[in-house]
């Protein structure tokens, strides 16, 4: 079997597959019909069970972190093709943009329902701890920076996971946007100010906190974690005057420091010899 086909979801014993797979980028879901969150059947008319379908899809691509925005090709079958116009309205609804490659076609089902999808999702990669059936809680998610690039703060957090080889993807948030004021940011960050770092279950914000976080997570970094708490302290303050420039300035100014002289001696009254 091929290790980097990692299997989603628990897999069914009849026929054998699972919900859906992960190949590098791309999440494949099964074929998928109406069932509630317990998994069991759910009839009901066609606008019922296209949302029920819908929603079942969402709840698997959740377990890699992905949604049905990250969705690019689906593919419908449909019992009665009298039932497009209706079970379109609705799928309208789930993806207004229209941003998805679509193919529907007129088939009966081996079971009895109105309406079966299956959906392709594209959502990078990452890197699992141990790839295998059975992966503990945190081992599959990506990190993720809340914050805008402009931020110092930020700036830190993101060079030291592209020095720790970590991979996380960035959302924008902060400064002119003013969305870390929201509800749901500060239910993440009671502060309201950026960075947030987001990995799972686990948030984490303060930027000097994050780097330690972070470091903890890399068996190589872990020696830059101070031991004392000496060297905590000292270790808190360089980080915090610390300070990353996109463009280094240079250290001198060819010519502006004769300029100021001449303009700071201008502004002097003349002096009187006795």
């Amino acid at each position: 079997m091929n290790d980097k086909i990692i299997p989603i979801g628990k897999a069914q014993p009849e026929p054998a597959f699972h919900p859906a797979v992960r190949a590098g980028d791309f999440i494949y879901v099964s074929g998928q019909v109406a069932k509630d969150e317990n998994g069991n059947m759910s009839s009901g008319n066609i606008e019922e069970e296209t949302r029920w379908t819908l929603e079942g899809i969402r709840r698997i691509l959740q377990l890699e972190g992905a949604d049905l925005s990250d969705v690019v090709k689906v593919t419908v079958y449909l019992d009665d093709a009298r039932n497009f116009g209706r079970y379109n309205k609705i799928f309208a609804e789930y993806f207004p943009d229209g941003r998805v490659s679509r193919t529907t076609v007129e088939a009966r089902a081996v079971i009895e329902c109105k309406i079966e999808m299956d959906a392709v999702a594209y959502k990078r990669a990452v890197e699992f701890v141990e790839q295998s059936h059975g992966r503990g809680a945190g081992e599959n998610t990506m990190l993720k920076v809340l914050g805008r690039g402009t931020s110092g703060n930020v700036q830190k957090v993101i060079w030291l996971l592209e020095e720790l080889g970590l991979p996380y993807e960035r959302e924008i948030m902060g400064a002119s946007s003013n969305n870390t004021q929201t509800e749901a940011y500060l239910k993440l960050n009671p502060n309201g100010k950026v960075p947030t770092l987001v990995d799972g279950d686990v948030v984490v914000w303060e930027s000097n906190t994050i780097l330690r976080y972070l470091c903890s997570k890399s068996p190589a970094a872990r020696r830059c974690i101070p031991r004392t708490r000496r060297r905590a302290a000292r270790s808190n303050v360089g980080w915090t005057a610390a300070r990353l420039a996109q463009r280094p300035l240079p250290r001198r100014f060819p010519g502006k420091r004769k300029r100021r002289k001449k303009s700071v001696r201008r502004a002097l009254p003349p002096t009187r010899r006795s």
